[in-house]
């Protein structure tokens, strides 16, 4: 679900429309349940209300909170969703779509009335507000927090939030069954942007945190990414937010941005009598996607188990045809009963084991190995070609998967002639198989992680590189971050952009900027810091990180190598002066986390000092990059 109440059809109405066919590639049919979400817009910087006064990018949406998606999250009813429509989101710069993951599950159509019975309210709250607009002296005020309007919007909230978490999850509760997971998070969108994108999804669920991102191009876009990557989510606890990577201002409509579990329908065709046609959920897809090789007698003569890796020979035929797919952007796998470990010797040994992605090289039965395949590439079976000269092992594909295409060893010379593989090669394409490969690192990478975040950081490779802030505009973010961060500021001190660029032109003021990325994006220009270096004690006066690059060891990394710059300068202590707010203990705690005592503390204000003697030491999380001299 989308928060409708905030959607401008004004603005909205300047957008170009969509014009292309639409046909979401999950129908409402084959989903037996949605996760109760209710999405949205937020800001990736945001601290309210202390930032509405300080921020430049504020500007007040009805009930005077800010505007962070241009026309707020609009409902085209031109691209239909399952709730009956796409919702239309510009991003503003550093927006975000978050949402609360509730402990509901409701089929798609109950779902739908709930969405619908939302909006007849808002439409009913906008109609109020448009009738009382003789209340708006009351926005000439200074403080404007008791404005009748505002509070209108603040009840609706507070009393739909009673109904999710009181009355349906109450509901729900009774039927759940501890058993069911969702299958996945299904992100559908169409994005009107010339350049494609990474879009972030990040999940917080406590003491568990997941990162990862989708790269998103012009037109129709469809993902899933597996449930059990997010830990729980469906034990009601944690959040999700979304964001376009680099604060890109861009446009999505989405259809899809749900938890869902997928209705199972059986495949098997033994009961069908002779000459009855398969029903339209067991026909293949007009092209094929990912072809499924077996490796003996049908990649190479002969069988592993009777010859040694050294004998076995790839045919030329079989390498051209791998070549030649790949090219075309086909996805391909390995299915074949045999020992891994030698069945990938030989793939390696001819220089083609990185076509493959999630090969299942194992004894169990080829049509469960498709299947699992299937889940882990993210496509639907009946875009599979399976090839292989067992006549058997061809039979039991055929009954089990009716939808997936099956071709003999003998056809592989002509299969590129066939209509299913006549698929245009495009540079997008030819990098089509790398980008499986990356993601089978992420997903290696993520179940690492789940004993130890060190580890997870440390595998996401992230790079923090410090530099000295002096192009106009590095300038302007640092300008941007010392305004508007309030979670993580030492100080929360405010300047004026005179007197910023004064200080980081000011002699024995050593001003530095972080710049932070990992292998899933960049992160972009997440900090800033400002030393006083003109006395014996070097002393940190000002550093703020973004929440963007919260809990990922940024500002302790950072700390670590400040303390063995000062160090190598012959400073023996490091000071910072920190003022304490209702916002900012976050970045309070790294201080008392790291080697420094409380030199002297006056009510809010604390002044930290670190004897360098003292190693600060964060087990090379991650890598700096040192550009500053």
């Amino acid at each position: 679900m989308f928060e409708p109440e905030f959607a401008n059809k004004k603005k909205w109405l300047h957008e170009k429309k969509c014009v292309d066919k639409y046909k979401s590639a999950l129908a409402v049919k084959d989903v037996e349940w949605v996760q109760l979400l209710y999405w949205r817009e937020h800001c990736l910087e945001c601290a309210p209300p202390e930032c509405y006064k300080s921020c430049g990018y504020y500007e007040a949406r009805k009930d005077k909170r800010c505007v962070r998606a241009c026309y707020g999250i609009y409902p085209d009813s031109a691209r239909k969703g399952y709730l009956g429509f796409g919702a239309d989101v510009r991003f503003k710069r550093w927006a975000k779509l978050g949402t609360t993951l509730y402990p509901a599950r409701l089929p798609p159509k109950r779902l739908r009335g709930f969405q619908r019975a939302d909006l007849f309210t808002s439409k009913m709250i906008n109609t109020v507000f448009g009738a009382t607009n003789f209340l708006n002296p009351f926005d000439k005020l200074k403080i404007n927090w008791r404005n009748p309007q505002r509070q209108l919007f603040k009840a609706q909230t507070y009393f739909r939030e009673k109904f999710l978490r009181l009355i349906l999850c109450g509901y729900l509760s009774a039927k759940k069954t501890v058993s069911e997971k969702p299958d996945c998070l299904v992100i559908e969108c169409y994005s009107f942007e010339e350049l494609s994108f990474n879009l972030v999804i990040e999940y917080n669920g406590g003491s568990f945190l997941y990162r990862d991102s989708v790269n998103v191009s012009k037109g129709n876009n469809y993902f899933e990414i597996p449930a059990e990557k997010f830990s729980d989510p469906d034990s009601g606890e944690g959040s999700l937010i979304v964001y376009p990577e680099n604060n890109l201002e861009v446009r999505l409509v989405f259809t899809w941005l749900d938890f869902v579990k997928k209705r199972q329908f059986p495949l098997s065709t033994s009961s069908l009598s002779k000459g009855q046609k398969k029903t339209s959920a067991e026909k293949s897809a007009p092209k094929v996607k990912c072809v499924a090789w077996d490796l003996d007698n049908t990649m190479w003569d002969g069988t592993l188990i009777d010859s040694s890796t050294r004998e076995m020979t790839v045919s030329e035929e079989c390498v051209k045809l791998i070549k030649q797919l790949d090219e075309r952007g086909i996805i391909q796998t390995i299915v074949s009963k045999n020992d891994h470990d030698e069945a990938w010797a030989v793939l390696e040994r001819h220089n083609i084991s990185e076509y493959f992605v999630y090969p299942a090289i194992n004894w169990g039965p080829k049509s469960e190995n498709l299947r699992a395949c299937a889940k882990a590439i993210n496509i639907n079976l009946d875009t599979f070609a399976f090839i292989d000269d067992s006549p058997f092992e061809r039979a039991e594909v055929e009954s089990a998967l009716p939808q997936v295409r099956v071709y003999t060893e003998t056809q592989i010379p002509v299969l590129l002639s066939f209509d299913e593989f006549d698929i245009p090669i495009t540079e997008e394409s030819r990098k089509r198989r790398k980008s499986y490969l990356v993601q089978m690192q992420r997903e290696k990478i993520a179940q690492e992680y789940r004993g130890d975040y060190k580890s997870f950081l440390k595998e996401c490779k992230m790079v923090l590189t410090l530099f000295c802030p002096v192009e106009e505009k590095h300038l302007l973010r640092c300008f941007e971050l010392i305004e508007r961060s309030n979670q993580l500021n030492l100080s929360t001190r405010r300047y004026s952009q005179e007197e910023f660029r004064s200080l980081s032109s000011a002699p024995g003021i050593f001003c530095v900027a972080m710049r932070c990325k990992d292998k899933f994006g960049d992160y972009g220009t997440v900090g800033f810091a400002s030393i006083d270096e003109r006395g014996a004690v070097p002393k940190i006066v000002d550093l703020v990180i973004s929440c963007r690059a919260a809990k990922k060891m940024v500002e302790h990394t950072f700390i670590e190598w400040l303390s063995v710059r000062e160090k190598r300068r012959g400073a023996q202590l490091l000071e910072a002066a920190f003022i304490k707010t209702k916002k900012n203990g976050p970045l309070g705690k790294v201080f008392e986390e790291l080697p420094f005592e409380v030199l002297d503390e006056d009510g809010e204000n604390i002044l930290f000092r670190l004897h360098l003697e003292k190693s600060v030491c964060t087990g090379g999380v991650i890598e700096v990059d040192d550009q500053t001299e």
